[in-house]
């Protein structure tokens, strides 16, 4: 019973399941709807229109298989609903080509709705690029405004503590000069999947502009956030440990009880910190 559980929560979800399963099932689907489809227009006939139900399997086939099986799933639509019309006959055509002719203009309005959910797809995948940071794989600067900005809402909401961490790389520019920024790239990328590879799924990452990051930590403490830069400074100590390069970083690390009216006084606040480590060339942390 577990298996039908988990596909019915997919289906009244709206999410696939993960890998090629998830096309599987969504492509057997469109052909049970297909089907039904196909069966209720031929003992309905021409009573009620059964074209929303043809787009629900176009829909489900472009949606979550893709779309070579849309096209196929549209050309299936099409040529169902020209047996429909030609073994019934419920309509005298005045022209033998009548039928063939309705039959293409259905096929080309499926292609069309077909077009519609990639040409979506397309724009919101380009909507999430322009919130990721190319070279380091987590957000750039407007993603994190974006994301940070309901973490906000959601602290003063419910009273809720956060944290920002801002940090960024020492003597990053002198390494980009004696190894050049092809190094200088890896070292970030690298630093990048460091904190992908720390933060949780709720926590807030992004690459602020050149060798600057920063972290937004929701529902953490003073504690819970001096934690996670020790565990992210101490992977960054023994990974860069093995390069001849060796790169250090200085933290600034900002707690609120509630989140404060701006993110720009928490990033201000965050960042005279962290250039407050990197004066004293100590502890490289700076916490308030």
């Amino acid at each position: 019973m577990k298996p039908f559980f988990l596909w019915f929560r997919i289906l009244i979800m709206g999410k696939p399941p993960y890998g090629g399963a998830g096309r599987i099932f969504y492509g057997f689907l469109s052909l049970v709807v297909l089907l039904i489809a196909g069966v209720a227009d031929w003992y309905l006939s021409h009573r009620i229109s059964l074209l929303p139900f043809y787009m629900i399997s176009v829909m489900l086939s472009a949606i979550f298989v893709g779309r070579l099986a849309a096209v196929g799933v549209s050309i299936l639509c099409a040529g169902a609903w020209l047996l429909v019309d030609l073994g019934r006959g419920v309509v005298e055509y005045q022209h033998f080509f009548s039928p063939y002719w309705n039959a293409v203009v259905r096929f080309l309005f499926f292609l069309m709705v077909v077009g519609i959910v990639f040409l979506n797809k397309s724009l919101q995948k380009e909507k999430s690029r322009s919130r990721i940071d190319s070279l380091t794989g987590i957000m750039n600067r407007r993603g994190f405004y974006e994301s940070s900005r309901q973490e906000m809402v959601r602290s003063r909401r419910y009273h809720r503590p956060l944290s920002l961490v801002f940090f960024d790389l020492n003597e990053f520019k002198q390494i980009n000069d004696k190894y050049g920024h092809a190094v200088g790239d890896k070292i970030l990328r690298w630093v990048g999947a460091l904190i992908r590879k720390n933060i949780r799924e709720g926590d807030v990452a992004a690459r602020w502009g050149g060798d600057e990051f920063a972290v937004l930590l929701p529902e953490t403490d003073y504690g819970g956030a001096t934690r996670f830069v020790s565990r992210l400074n101490k992977a960054l100590i023994k990974i860069s440990g093995r390069e001849v390069w060796g790169v250090k970083a200085s933290f600034g690390i900002k707690t609120y009880a509630i989140a404060p009216p701006s993110i720009d006084e928490m990033v201000k606040a965050a960042d005279s910190l962290m250039y407050a480590a990197k004066r004293t060339r100590q502890s490289r942390v700076a916490e308030s």
